[in-house]
Formats: C-alpha cells, sequence, structure tokens
C-alpha cells in the first residue's frame, strides 16, 4: 500500500505486475492513466524489471500526484488504459493518504 499525501508536488510510483497472461510489454504506455485526474505518466519513463520475484517483468511508472485527483478521503486508486492491441484494461490498488491533519 503507497501513502499518498494529496497536497504533494511529488510523484507515485505505480507497478503493474506482469504475468504469463499480462506480459506488461503489450501495455500502451502513453494510454495508461492514474485516478480521477486522468493523470498521465511522468517523463521519467517506464522501467521493466521483475519487482515481485516471480520471474515475469513487473512495469514501473511514476505519477504526479497532483494531477492524479488523489483526494483526502480517497482508499483506492484506479490505473486505466489499454493493450498495445486495443484492449481496455483496469487495475485498483489501496492507497493510505496522509498530510491531511
Amino acid at each position: 500500500m503507497n501513502n499518498v499525501d494529496p497536497g504533494s508536488t511529488g510523484s507515485v510510483p505505480v507497478a503493474v505486475l506482469g504475468s504469463a497472461s499480462l506480459p506488461v510489454v503489450e501495455l500502451d504506455v502513453a494510454s495508461l492513466r492514474l485516478g480521477e485526474g486522468a493523470a498521465m505518466p511522468t517523463r521519467w519513463g517506464p522501467q521493466y524489471r521483475d519487482t515481485n520475484g516471480d520471474g515475469h517483468e513487473d512495469l514501473i511508472l511514476r505519477f504526479d500526484i497532483s494531477e492524479s485527483g488523489i483526494s483526502c478521503d480517497d482508499t483506492s486508486v484506479v490505473l486505466r488504459g489499454l493493450t498495445v492491441g486495443g484492449i481496455p484494461l483496469i487495475g485498483t490498488d489501496y492507497i493510505r493518504t496522509v498530510g491531511c491533519g
């Protein structure tokens, strides 16, 4: 679970875990959007590596928090996009908002 400060000018890392049925190289990175604000991946670009040690490459991206639309009451965030073949995908993960005092 990521801690996210909705008032931050920073970014939040997002990992899309690859598998035999979802090779992450088949994702259209330019189509991926995070949160209600539909934030685009930052200019730091995608990284591909096996983050969870399962033998499948994972996709790591960063998104600007201020563009994501994450607010203090949120407990999850949605990632939407397409595969390079045009198949829609959607993923949700839990978040913990901080700095909302």
